[in-house]
């Protein structure tokens, strides 16, 4: 079996480590073949929550979009998709969307209040991106989910 792990944040984001990435002995022990794909680069990383570099910022940015649609094109090559949070940052859930097209089962995991409409709160531009259904379309799209608590259970039951 061959698993794609669509996930935010590099290794430096703790959401993916302790949500995902800690299992990844255990899927190699039992022979599960996977690969992890995050959707911001760890040099983005360093830099994406800082004052500043805003041109630096709007290049990781674009190769991080068109890395993300290779992922999509990955997909072929495995038999389940894992999507952590979410496959991009904002707009509706179209790699989801081509996920479920081509017949790939995806597993949904979260965490967060990721249902909330709110972008981090104070950035309004990003919050005319977002799509509030997004989070719905997701669940709807998946296979199976994965939540980290009962009243994350409730809301998806």
């Amino acid at each position: 079996m061959k698993v794609l792990f669509i996930i935010p944040y590099p290794t430096e984001g703790p959401s993916n480590r302790y949500r995902v990435e800690q299992y990844f002995p255990y899927l190699k022990k039992n022979g599960i073949d996977y690969m992890a794909r995050p959707l911001i680069s760890s040099d983005f990383f360093k830099i994406l929550y800082k004052k500043g570099n805003t041109v630096k910022k709007i290049l990781y940015f674009l190769v991080s979009t068109a890395n993300r649609f290779l992922d999509a094109l990955r997909v072929f090559r495995y038999d389940i998709v894992f999507v952590h949070l979410e496959s991009f940052l904002f707009g509706p859930a179209f790699f989801e969307y081509f996920f479920q097209l081509l017949g790939k089962p995806v597993i949904y995991d979260f965490e967060d209040a990721v249902y909330l409409k709110d972008f981090k709160g104070k950035n309004k531009f990003l919050n005319l991106l977002r799509c509030s259904h997004k989070f719905y379309d997701i669940l709807r799209l998946s296979s199976q989910v994965i939540v980290c608590n009962n009243y994350m259970k409730d809301l998806v039951l």
